[in-house]
């Protein structure tokens, strides 16, 4: 009740009807990603992300969404632009990471699009890194702990975003179509 009251009441602010942004929204979302998820994500965003957003619950659920499919979700995201704002800790700890690596992490134009507060752009730079993620249960504990720092996230909250990923990849578009079906009935 709680989640669809703080919706109405974000969808009055967008000066949109509630059911017009769940349509809208539900033709912007991969079908393996639980809707309910993406809109509890929004829920819970800061109040500085519904500003940011205020124009476009749309945008705000593909961003939400493509966050889920990174195995991460909005606060996530808001929180991870926040860290690489920290600019000079997150470039020496972008740095560290490729010299312990020896891979390339770019986080520059993410540093840009955080600056901004452009959140999808965040989120669509943090996915040019897949390869570094791919490699992540390669590396050594020092490593992992490098990349997760120079993301601003906990070694935990890494893994289990790549954890989530590689569920994620791993279902047929049989599993994705009944994930939404039953998103549907539930």
């Amino acid at each position: 009740a709680e989640e669809a009251n703080t919706l109405l009441l974000l969808s009055q602010n967008l000066n949109a009807d509630l059911m017009d942004v769940a349509n809208a929204a539900n033709d912007v979302l991969d079908p393996s990603i639980s809707t309910r998820a993406v809109f509890q994500d929004i829920v819970k965003s800061s109040a500085q992300t519904k500003v940011l957003f205020q124009s476009n619950a749309v945008a705000m659920a593909k961003t939400a969404n493509d966050a889920r499919l990174l195995g991460l979700n909005l606060a996530n995201i808001e929180s991870l632009s926040k860290n690489i704002l920290d600019i000079e800790s997150s470039i020496a700890a972008e740095f560290e990471a490729e010299l312990l690596t020896g891979q390339q992490l770019e986080l520059g134009r993410a540093r840009l699009f955080a600056l901004q507060g452009d959140l999808a752009g965040v989120t669509a730079e943090l996915a040019k890194n897949q390869e570094l993620f791919n490699n992540f249960g390669e590396m050594n504990v020092v490593q992992q702990q490098a990349i997760a720092d120079a993301l601003g996230l906990g070694v935990e909250e890494l893994s289990q975003s790549i954890l989530l990923q590689k569920e994620l990849g791993d279902l047929t578009d049989k599993q994705r179509k009944r994930r939404q079906l039953d998103e549907k009935i539930a």
